[in-house]
């Protein structure tokens, strides 16, 4: 058995207990206040002792932190803007955010400084790309030579007279018909539709409706020639003997230059004519359609990069064909031909569209 405290020892203690107590009960609404000032706890619950308050936040110089460092319940007072917020911002020339490709970009606040304008696009030197790059309400002016234009497609429909487009030989423009017509039902005719200006040759794809009867047939070409020329009649086609190449849709068998038949495709070196100016076909097939029934077919020619595949009525007639030694890039004359020899007739074309990758000066 321990031995016993004196009894006057143990009243002292106890009253020592006491008065610490009351002196924390007496000190808890003002630790409670200052707590909640700061914004720490001021739940403080009935009983607790003083060492069980949590003052939380401790005053300090505000900074632009995005917290209440001074602990008056306000964050980032006096600071521009408040941490993570973001604004619109354009670093352009005024009156140019939202014209054209000027767009405006976005401010992040960092430390209560606004931060760059990020994603902002200004002003840029004009460019043949269908877009108003210098914002100033026009699209590609002066970007391509005199009588050029920035386009991504050459069109004929034939609804009116075409402009840009030559007719030459035979061939004019039909306003009764709206038709292109290369040639008459008449002996001996040549005819060519052809752009003005030269154009790269490098990817495209060409569609137009053609119809044709007994006469030679009608070519798509690509030639370096020029705007007017006229090729050889009969199975030239109107292409034979001009510096280039051609699709050829032939409805008339000359029985040399390996023709296969009076309706059939080709593609054709069109400077490397057989005797008497036939074409001479570097790859031919036989035509799945009458292509001299007298009814229009849709033609669709694609090119890329010296590979050439021909369709009709949604028909291959030409798998994918690599001409040897096409000088891809360089520029031609885009155009069409027609002729007729012995035999004779009356040969259109219309709805024409070139159309390329990307806008170009045409």
């Amino acid at each position: 058995m321990q031995a016993s405290q004196p009894i006057s020892s143990s009243h002292a203690a106890a009253d020592a207990v006491r008065r610490t107590r009351l002196k924390a009960l007496l000190l808890l609404p003002a630790l409670a206040a200052g707590a909640s000032m700061c914004g720490g706890r001021s739940d403080i619950l009935e009983g607790a002792g003083a060492e069980e308050v949590d003052v939380g936040c401790v005053p300090a110089p505000e900074v632009c932190d995005g917290r209440d460092n001074d602990c008056d319940r306000v964050v980032d007072e006096g600071c521009a803007c408040v941490e993570g917020q973001e604004r619109r911002c354009y670093s352009g020339p005024p009156g140019t955010e939202d014209v054209g490709a000027c767009q405006a970009g976005v401010q992040v606040c960092s430390r209560g400084v606004w931060g760059p304008c990020a994603g902002d696009r200004k002003p840029a030197p004009e460019a043949c790309d269908l877009v108003d790059n210098d914002c100033n309400g026009q699209i590609d002016e002066s970007t391509c030579p005199e009588g050029t234009t920035c386009a991504a497609s050459l069109t004929a429909d034939m609804t009116s007279p075409p402009e840009g487009w030559s007719f030459n030989g035979t061939a004019f423009w039909d306003p009764d018909t709206l038709t292109g017509v290369l040639t008459e039902a008449r002996r001996l005719q040549a005819g060519t539709l052809v752009y003005r200006n030269p154009i790269a040759a490098d990817s495209f794809v060409a569609t137009f409706e053609f119809r044709l009867r007994s006469g030679d047939g009608v070519g798509f070409m690509l030639q370096t020639s020029g705007e007017t020329v006229v090729g050889e009649p009969g199975g030239g086609l109107g292409m034979a003997g001009l510096d280039g190449y051609g699709v050829e849709f032939d409805t008339y068998n000359n029985f040399d230059c390996a023709d296969s038949s009076d309706n059939h495709v080709g593609v054709d070196d069109l400077a490397r004519p057989c005797e008497e100016g036939v074409l001479s076909s570097l790859g031919q097939a036989e035509s799945s359609v009458a292509l001299g029934d007298g009814e229009f077919h849709a033609a669709r020619i694609e090119f890329d990069a010296g590979e050439v595949s021909v369709s009709v009525d949604g028909e291959l007639q030409i798998q994918p064909f690599a001409i040897s030694g096409f000088p891809v890039g360089s520029r031609f004359f885009y155009g069409f031909g027609a002729a007729t020899g012995a035999a004779f007739a009356r040969q259109e074309i219309r709805n024409v569209r070139i159309t390329f990758p990307a806008p170009r000066c045409l």
